[in-house]
């Protein structure tokens, strides 16, 4: 009998969950081996056209619950009982309740958990801590896209260290260092980019440490760089509105994110925590240097490709903004370093590993 697994893809257009959901689950249906299974993906409506692309032994299941609710634990595990599974992929870490059948879950990070004044609500806390705590005991398998998170885990709750297994995100084929220049000057002229930029992707969430970020660029002695700001981005302090070197372009197309890289100097991206880091692997497979932080998670991912600095002190990161300005000849060997490092990353391994991990734990009694 083909063995049936449901995929959670609410958040398919998401970033970072986003950019992991659409990977994994288009891998999934290029693998021959896949051929095997029938994939029940339970996406937002609206979201169809994400999918439309897949092949026939993949469904669609409208599923609108929102997340952190009553609707994604109660009625949102009726829906997966009812589709009569044999597995359940949650690709983040609340895994709706009474589900009827086996589940793998994916952790991400445990930045809720390490990181609790970001704004959300008071209850997201406290909620993150009983989900993650739930998803560890009931599932059968956890995938974390890093060794780091995998061990961070481990520490957390040794009585389930034995179900983690880490299987690094891949990059998609569009991040490559071969931008058309049209594309390159189409990008530019619409977001109005300086000649000469760095570039900062990301939110405004604690974790980000932006505030370092705009303090040690506002120091260091970089010639005629300027600092460009993308993505979801909060109102803009005084300090930063005085600083004529930061630009604001907010959220960018993903579509246009492969010429905003490859036109910057370097990627500026040391953030306090991550459970993997995208944007670092996108810029490495661009060809461009990165700045970011001396922390297990980089170290994993970029190894000796990137320049690590201390997250919390501005003047270390001030010191690596100043070296990589001023030395091009150590941009090109970053740069190099990262694309070579960037081809050891394929979402075609990471659905190949997820499909081995269905296999083990459907074939286990």
């Amino acid at each position: 009998m083909t063995p049936a697994v449901g995929i959670d893809a609410r958040k398919a257009r998401d970033f970072g969950i986003g950019t992991y959901t659409r990977g994994l689950i288009g891998a999934l249906a290029g693998l021959p081996e896949a051929a095997g299974f029938r994939f029940a993906l339970f996406a937002r409506p609206g979201d169809e056209p994400l999918f439309a692309s897949l092949p026939g032994n993949f469904s669609i299941v409208a599923e609108s619950a929102p997340g952190y609710s009553a609707r994604e634990l109660v009625g949102f595990g009726s829906r997966i009982r009812g589709a009569r599974l044999d597995l359940f992929h949650a690709l983040h870490y609340v895994l709706p309740a009474a589900i009827g059948t086996r589940a793998v879950v994916t952790v991400h990070d445990r930045i809720h958990l390490d990181f609790p004044g970001d704004g959300a609500p008071p209850l997201r806390y406290p909620y993150a801590r009983i989900m993650l705590a739930r998803a560890l005991a009931r599932s059968r398998a956890v995938i974390t896209a890093s060794e780091a998170v995998r061990r961070e885990l481990a520490e957390l709750s040794p009585a389930h260290a034995g179900k983690l297994e880490s299987i690094p995100h891949g990059v998609a084929p569009a991040f490559r260092p071969d931008v058309a220049g049209e594309d390159l000057a189409r990008v530019r002229r619409q977001h109005g980019l300086p000649p000469s930029y760095a570039l900062y992707l990301g939110g405004a969430k604690p974790h980000k440490n932006l505030p370092r970020i705009l303090e040690a660029f506002r120091n260091a002695r970089a010639g005629d760089l300027s600092l460009v700001l993308a993505g979801p981005l909060p109102p803009a302090s005084a300090a930063e509105r005085g600083e004529p070197r930061v630009r604001r372009i907010g959220f960018v197309d993903e579509a246009d994110l492969p010429a905003l890289y490859r036109g910057a100097a370097f990627l500026l991206y040391p953030t306090l925590a991550e459970g993997f880091g995208l944007p670092l692997l996108e810029a490495m497979a661009c060809g461009v240097p990165a700045i970011v932080s001396d922390i297990p998670v980089f170290r994993e991912i970029a190894g000796d490709a990137a320049r690590l600095v201390d997250p919390q002190s501005p003047a270390s990161i001030a010191l690596a903004v100043e070296e990589l300005a001023a030395d091009p000849r150590l941009r090109a060997e970053l740069a190099q370093r990262g694309l070579v490092r960037a081809r050891s990353f394929s979402w075609t391994a990471a659905a190949a590993r997820t499909l081995a991990v269905y296999r083990r734990v459907l074939e286990a009694r």
